[in-house]
């Protein structure tokens, strides 16, 4: 039964990792092709965009909860199997800590971002579609700049976490 359970939270934590970074990467991709268009007034596609972008954080941060918790689950499985943590080489360790850091950077990031670029963004947005004066889109688009630069981030840093996590398993004492 063990080895059922690590491998079904092993397939879940990658999924969780693989989704949240696509997740992350179509955000910045969109954003990325809307700025090639003009900058100066709204289009349709922008109303589909924030629309879309609204359940998003609630997502992310129900992904990094789960990361988080799947993550701390496999050794888990092991000690309430064996009564201990299992032993580990010093790579093994080395790459949990610094998967640890990763997910923590996620963490930051994702809070700075719904801080500092999602909340601020919506009312742009809406203020933007209410009164499209030049300062108002300037201000949307300026904050959508910002939410690439952010999504790209969070995209390289679930990258990381995603190619380091084979590290952890495959040098297992």
């Amino acid at each position: 039964m063990e080895p059922w359970l690590y491998a079904a939270l092993l397939a879940v934590h990658n999924l969780v990792l693989v989704i949240f970074g696509g997740g992350m990467f179509s955000v910045w991709l969109l954003n990325r092709k809307r700025s090639d268009y003009d900058r100066t007034s709204l289009h349709p596609g922008d109303h589909l965009l924030e629309a879309s972008m609204i359940a998003h954080p609630d997502g992310y941060l129900r992904g990094l909860i789960m990361l988080a918790l799947t993550g701390g689950g496999m050794p888990l499985v092991h000690f309430l199997y064996h009564g201990h943590i299992k032993p580990q080489t010093a790579v093994s360790w080395s790459a949990f800590g610094f998967k640890g850091v990763l997910v923590t950077v996620l963490f930051v990031v994702l809070i700075r971002w719904l801080k500092q670029v999602e909340l601020p963004l919506g009312r742009a947005y809406a203020e933007a579609k209410a009164a499209p004066t030049p300062a108002n889109c300037q201000r949307y688009f300026e904050l959508s700049a910002r939410r690439t630069r952010w999504c790209l981030w969070g995209w390289v840093v679930a990258l990381l976490v995603l190619l380091v996590t084979p590290l952890v398993t495959f040098f297992q004492g």
